[in-house]
């Protein structure tokens, strides 16, 4: 509102000015035409010709009673003592309206935000058996259901988050341009993973050689299960272009929706990926079964650590006491405790998780190195928002990038420069 002032200011000078002058002029020439004088002293050249004015006798002229009080002082503000302009020079003297619209004026709104933003991230179970007939999942709730459990889903437990700063400059109240710098969490609970390919879809029961009727003669290998710990995260720097189109505005609030998309990096941190072969120690078709506890023969035992537990064994393609040969020989190269007793050296588990120094023991303990230090990200968005007194941003968006996602932030808007 801050334009109106000298707007109001201009038009009230203009006022006056064309007042005091009308009633000058006016009561100069009524004073004239009574006393038929000549022309007014001021320099304003009169007209003879005109009516009550053609017979006017040269001589001094009356200026009659000088005005007393307010108006004379008025007249004193606005007369010109250098020139003959009755306004005084006012034109060059008045205040101006700029051309430019600032943050106030009608249209005009603040550009520049800073804000931050968090919430949840979920890897879908059906996402991860396309490539995995058996997995765990973070999806902020503990039981499976019937679908998770079709699809592999030995596991629940956790929730992923993210939280992160960002500065938003609105190019337009349609667009805008975010710049975001923040941490995502990558943590899924202990289990063992086993690929598609070691157990198809006709697997029913363990049978590595494909000698079982009841597998219709699919080969259904739960020993190439991994026990898998997935502790990791990854710091990222995004840029995220955002349309959106606006619902309700006024002087108060607006109200927006819209989506977009974005690029950034992610730089990996935490432990990473480690897997530990189970450890299926094979004579012909003969197993050593799991212990203590049932035989490990379905895909649904590998959710129970007791049923199906990792064990020591002289894994072929590892190298598990560092001499060199990746024949290690019957025990474990780090040792054993002897209260856990003799071969066959099975790992101290939970039904959920076992015990790392055991794992360790064996020597085929090891961290992924195929996973990338730096991550690139692709980010979608879908996002509403709303805007009050052009001041407090409230949003609320959801999209994929490394999973689905969903969360919310604040933001506080500043700077004006919008138009």
């Amino acid at each position: 509102m801050r334009p109106l002032v000298p707007a109001f200011t201009l038009v009230l000078s203009s006022s006056l000015i064309s007042t005091t002058a009308s009633a000058g002029v006016a009561m100069t020439f009524g004073q004239q035409t009574e006393s038929n004088v000549g022309a007014w002293d001021h320099g304003v050249a009169v007209d003879t010709d005109a009516p009550g004015l053609t017979d006017v006798d040269e001589g001094p002229v009356d200026e009659g009673p000088v005005a007393e009080g307010p108006l004379a002082e008025d007249e004193d503000a606005w007369v010109d003592e250098t020139g003959d302009d009755p306004t005084g020079g006012l034109a060059s003297e008045a205040p101006t309206m700029s051309d430019e619209p600032d943050a106030f004026s009608p249209g005009g709104y603040n550009a520049h935000a800073l804000g931050f933003r968090t919430g949840l991230t979920i890897v879908p179970t059906a996402f991860l058996s396309m490539f995995l007939a058996s997995h765990t999942n973070a999806q902020c709730r503990s039981t499976i259901g019937s679908v998770g459990m079709e699809k592999g889903n030995m596991r629940n437990d956790g929730c992923n988050w993210y939280i992160a700063g960002e500065y938003t400059y609105r190019k337009s109240r349609a667009f805008d341009i975010v710049g975001t710098a923040g941490y995502q969490r990558a943590k899924l609970p202990d289990g063992l993973w086993l690929d598609n390919d070691e157990w198809g879809d006709g697997c029913k029961q363990h049978d590595p050689e494909g000698v079982l009727p009841i597998n219709n003669g699919a080969k259904c290998d739960l020993g190439a299960a991994d026990y898998t710990e997935i502790d990791m995260g990854f710091v990222f720097i995004e840029a995220d272009f955002i349309g959106r189109g606006t619902i309700v505005r006024t002087p108060d609030i607006e109200v927006q929706i819209g989506g977009g998309g974005g690029l950034g990096l992610g730089i990996v941190v935490g432990k990473g990926i480690h897997q530990t072969p189970i450890g299926y120690q094979r004579t012909g078709n003969a197993d050593v079964q799991r212990g203590p506890g049932p035989a490990c023969t379905s895909l649904r035992n590998l959710s129970d650590l007791t049923m199906c537990t990792p064990q020591y064994w002289d894994d072929p393609d590892i190298d598990q006491n560092g001499d060199g040969s990746d024949a290690d020989g019957p025990v474990p190269p780090g040792g054993w405790p002897s209260e856990l007793g003799g071969s066959p050296y099975f790992a101290r588990c939970s039904k959920t998780e076992c015990n790392k120094s055991d794992l360790n023991s064996f020597g085929s303990r090891i961290k992924q190195s195929d996973v990338p230090p730096v991550i690139p990200i692709i980010n979608l968005i879908v996002t509403s928002r709303i805007i009050i007194k052009d001041t407090l941003g409230i949003n609320i968006q959801g999209g994929w990038n490394t999973g689905f996602y969903f969360g919310g932030g604040l933001s506080y808007f500043f700077g004006g420069g919008g138009k």
